[in-house]
């Protein structure tokens, strides 16, 4: 198998595994919480998830395949970041962490982004058979609030 079918297959495993997991966590949060979650329809939809009844409020998750302190910092996409940022005084924005130890979040505060407590930064990887480069955002696992060990990546 060449490096571009490794790469097709391991991106659309990865793909489908985070959709599945949006899937359990939009369902585990509307058992487990008063609001009431649903999914974004739109396939590349900047975020995943909504909450009815609260149109200026936007829902992330990413699902991480390791425990949420095996590193420092959590990442979230630059773009996701931005609009947060240019949109802050407007909308509310969370990030869900889908980790082997549970589920966490990250309430975004423009304050993070002025104190520099989340930050800009390269990352990279090769484990889907060549290299992934893009700029990110890192969140310190410090700032991470856990909700619940009920679900787990």
């Amino acid at each position: 198998m060449d490096n571009k079918s490794t790469f097709q297959e391991l991106f659309n495993k990865d793909y489908k595994n985070g959709k599945s997991n949006e899937e359990r966590v939009v369902k585990f949060l509307n058992d487990n919480t008063y609001y009431q979650y649903y999914l974004e329809k739109k396939k590349f939809s900047l975020y995943d998830f909504k909450i009815f009844n609260e149109p200026n409020r936007l829902e992330e998750l990413k699902s991480r395949d390791f425990f949420h302190d095996d590193f420092e910092t959590a990442m979230i996409g630059k773009e996701k970041i931005e609009k947060a940022i240019k949109y802050h005084k407007k909308m509310k924005f969370q990030f869900w962490y889908l980790y082997k130890d549970g589920l966490f979040y990250y309430d975004f505060n423009i304050e993070d982004i002025k104190n520099a407590n989340i930050f800009l930064d390269f990352w990279c990887r090769t484990s889907r058979g060549r290299e992934e480069k893009k700029l990110v955002y890192y969140i310190p696992k410090e700032l991470l609030t856990f909700f619940s060990d009920e679900i787990t990546f």
